[in-house]
C-alpha cells in the first residue's frame, strides 16, 4: 500500500505538442509546461542504465496533474516499450511523497522492488513499479523534495490551470 496521494496520470504520447493540443481542446486540460529533452541525471530500467531522450509536458485537468511523455530515441526505458506495443496512452499513476527515503525504504519491506528509477537533473527523484505494463496500472512514486521545492512547481501547474483562459496552451520551457 502507497502512503503517498495520487495526483498525476502520466500518457504516453508521439508528438507531444499535438498531445497538448488535443488535451486543451477536448478537455480543457492545461495550459502545458513543455521541457523539450528533459536533462536526466540518471535512469535505470529493469537493472540496466539507460539514457532515454524525453520530452514531458505537465498541465493540469481540474485538480488532476496530466504528463505527456514523448521519448525521441530508442534507449531502454518503460515509455519506449509502452509506445512500441501501444503507440500511445494511459502509462501511470503518480503518487508524491514529502520522505521519498522513506516510502522508498518502506516498499522494500513489503518486498516491493523498483522496475525502473531516475533522477532529473535539478534533483527530482521518481520510481516506478510495474513500468512494464501497458494497460495504464503502472505506478510512479514522485519525490516532493525535502523542503517541497518540487511540490511548489507541481502547485504553480495547478494555480496557472485555474487562472487560465484557454489563451496559450502549450508553454515552452526550454
Amino acid at each position: 500500500m502507497l502512503t503517498g496521494t495520487a495526483r498525476q496520470n502520466g500518457f504516453i504520447v508521439e508528438d507531444i505538442e499535438a498531445a497538448c493540443l488535443h488535451w486543451a481542446k477536448r478537455f480543457g486540460a492545461g495550459p502545458f509546461f513543455v521541457v523539450r529533452h528533459a536533462p536526466l541525471a540518471s535512469f535505470r530500467y529493469q537493472g540496466v542504465e539507460s539514457e532515454p531522450d524525453l520530452s514531458i509536458a505537465l498541465g493540469n485537468l481540474g485538480e488532476l496533474q496530466i504528463e505527456l511523455i514523448q521519448q525521441h530515441n530508442d534507449a531502454p526505458s518503460p515509455y519506449r516499450d509502452f509506445a512500441t506495443a501501444k503507440q500511445s496512452g494511459l502509462h501511470h499513476t503518480s503518487a508524491w511523497v514529502n520522505d521519498y527515503d522513506a516510502e522508498q525504504a518502506r516498499q522494500r519491506e513489503l518486498g516491493a522492488e523498483p522496475d525502473c528509477e531516475g533522477q532529473l537533473s535539478d534533483g527530482m527523484r521518481f520510481m516506478y513499479y510495474g513500468s512494464t505494463s501497458v494497460d495504464g496500472s503502472a505506478l510512479e512514486v514522485a519525490d516532493l523534495g525535502h523542503d517541497n521545492e518540487f511540490a511548489a512547481g507541481f502547485e504553480l501547474v495547478r494555480q496557472t490551470h485555474l487562472a487560465w483562459d484557454g489563451d496559450e496552451p502549450v508553454r515552452f520551457l526550454n
